[in-house]
């Protein structure tokens, strides 16, 4: 019996959900057709006809950037080259569509994580590394590290609540955003729909805004902080640590949500990193995404 490899691109996104979700990762399905582009290019493999492996690739807009966002073989299968050759086919299939790059994400702690990094290595992708850190755990375990200082704000300082935020104050939020040239990933925008209004936090000094902690409902029970950041001139007066205390304390005060993750950027995890320093306390979890991409040559 012989393996044969297909690939197909720009292929409808809710039917492929919907044939072949054994073969696409938890996170993927979970995002469900809203959340994805209407198309997405795959290749996968067959015996006799029947399905054992899919990768799938989602391209960018203007599909020249691509990201391999699933790759999955039967387990009856694995070690046999399907998910390398099928990781080939998606690369040729990216060429014949002009497609420039690929990368991929995928988790420190997945089980098969060193597989993953084997594979894209010896498809001489780039060394897989670390992009992201995130830490979950409960917020009741964390305020914990708060009770040595409960010191107020220095005078000057004030905090807003996303709730309370007036027109004025959007106004120069956005303002803010667009001039001090905000890195994506401390936009307070990102995801501004699923926003949480009572723990996200604008941080004032004498009525200007120069810093914010924002952070979106994930679930029934998690509150993900998404974006921190506070303006270079006013990092000292301990402000970071402050704001972490009232954003914590207020998602244990004020909501139902009991988790909490935070992700960074490995260059800004100036909460994840305190947090971690007292890992063993309040026993939170380190999980680190890694970051890998190939150069296509056309």
């Amino acid at each position: 019996m012989k393996i044969v490899i297909h690939k197909k691109a720009k292929v409808n996104t809710s039917e492929l959900l919907e044939k072949f979700s054994p073969f696409i990762i938890p996170s993927v399905q979970k995002k469900g057709a809203k959340s994805l582009p209407a198309k997405l290019d795959i290749a996968f493999a067959t015996i006799d006809n029947k399905m054992i492996g899919l990768a799938i690739l989602m391209a960018n807009e203007h599909r020249t950037i691509g990201k391999l966002t699933s790759l999955v073989v039967s387990p009856d299968y694995r070690g046999k080259g399907v998910a390398q050759n099928l990781l080939a086919a998606l690369t040729d299939l990216s060429k014949e569509n002009g497609i420039k790059e690929i990368k991929t994400n995928y988790r420190s702690h997945w089980k098969y994580s060193p597989q993953i990094s084997h594979l894209l290595q010896k498809a001489n992708w780039s060394t897989p590394t670390v992009e992201f850190v995130i830490v979950d755990g409960l917020a009741a375990n964390v305020l914990q590290l708060f009770k040595t200082d409960e010191s107020p704000y220095p005078d000057g300082f004030t905090t807003v609540p996303w709730s309370d935020l007036s027109e004025d104050d959007l106004f120069q939020l956005k303002e803010k955003v667009s001039i001090e040239n905000i890195p994506s990933d401390q936009n307070p925008f990102i995801a501004e729909k699923s926003i949480n209004e009572k723990t996200s936090l604008i941080l004032k000094f004498e009525g200007e805004i120069i810093g914010w902690v924002i952070s979106h409902i994930l679930s029934s029970e998690t509150n993900e902080f998404t974006a921190y950041y506070i303006n270079e001139k006013h990092r000292s007066f301990r402000l970071a640590h402050k704001l972490m205390r009232e954003t914590i304390f207020r998602q244990h005060e004020l909501t139902n949500l009991k988790k909490f993750i935070i992700v960074a950027k490995k260059s800004n995890n100036l909460m994840s990193s305190f947090l971690l320093r007292h890992a063993e306390k309040t026993e939170v979890k380190l999980i680190q995404t890694l970051y890998s991409q190939i150069i296509l040559k056309l």
